[in-house]
C-alpha cells in the first residue's frame, strides 16, 4: 500500500481535531509548518522539554490509533503529516 485513501486521510484529520489544543498545536506547527521544537516552545511560552514531551506522547497515541484502525505504517503517517 503506497498511499492512504481519501477516507483514511479524512479519518486521520478527525482524530487530529479531537486532540487537546496543545497537542494539535505542536503537531501542526512541527509537521505542517516545519517549525523546530525550540521555536514552538517560544510560541507557547513553555520549556523545550515540555514541547518534546507533548510531541512524543501525542505521536505515540496517534501511531497506536492509526495503526490499529487503518493498518498504516509509520512512513504513511509521516506522509500525511508532511
Amino acid at each position: 500500500r503506497n498511499s492512504l485513501s481519501e477516507k483514511d486521510r479524512e479519518y486521520m484529520n478527525q482524530v487530529l481535531e479531537k486532540l487537546p489544543e496543545d497537542s494539535r498545536i505542536v503537531i501542526y506547527l512541527h509537521y505542517w509548518r516545519d517549525i523546530e521544537f525550540k521555536d514552538i516552545a517560544e510560541v507557547l511560552g513553555t520549556k523545550l522539554s515540555e514541547v518534546e514531551f507533548i510531541h512524543n506522547v501525542t505521536l505515540r497515541l496517534l501511531s497506536k490509533v492509526f495503526r490499529q484502525k487503518l493498518n498504516v505504517t509509520k512512513c504513511q503517517l509521516m506522509e500525511v503529516a508532511a
